[in-house]
């Protein structure tokens, strides 16, 4: 009997280490969202030295339908001190556009979407990606003050990126 029980437990554990078999979950059955939303002072929309993670701040993933664009699925989440969230998700969301966006920063020094600037993160939840764990990771999302730091030209040029309304700067 305990001879038994080994192999089905070896045999259960190769299946889930296993790439041959596709994607076999061997978890709780949930996907977790996990994702960071930081506070821009340069409005660049990426993370620089100047930026800070936003802790309260809210995000809302949204989940429809790719042909009807029914909304399937909504899901809260408030960040952490380190401006993380972690959204659980039950069931496949293949057939399904699911993106995460910011919905209110709890500074209101630093509140606002760049109005060119990308304002959610695009996340494929479906179970038969190909991926074997179950963490799914989002890109950062971004809000900033009304005006960048006039800091921020230096900063951009100390990370070799040139600051916007330079294209004739030379070294």
């Amino acid at each position: 009997m305990a001879k038994t029980f080994s192999v089905v437990a070896l045999v259960a554990t190769a299946l889930c280490l296993s790439s041959i078999i596709g994607s076999a979950y061997c978890h709780d059955g949930h996907l977790h969202l996990i994702g960071q939303v930081f506070c821009d002072p340069c409005r660049v929309s990426f993370e620089t030295t100047a930026s800070y993670p936003l802790a309260g701040a809210q995000v809302k993933l949204v989940c429809t339908n790719r042909t009807s664009g029914v909304v399937k699925e909504t899901i809260q989440g408030t960040t952490d001190d380190k401006g993380a969230y972690q959204l659980t998700i039950d069931g496949d969301h293949a057939d399904e556009i699911c993106e995460v966006e910011a919905i209110k920063s709890p500074d209101p020094q630093c509140s606002s979407l760049v109005p060119e600037a990308i304002k959610n993160a695009r996340i494929s939840l479906a179970r038969e990606s190909g991926v074997a764990i179950p963490d799914r990771f989002a890109n950062p999302l971004f809000y900033s003050p009304e005006k960048s730091l006039e800091s921020c030209p230096k900063i951009l040029l100390d990370m070799g990126i040139l600051p916007p309304g330079t294209d004739d700067f030379y070294y």
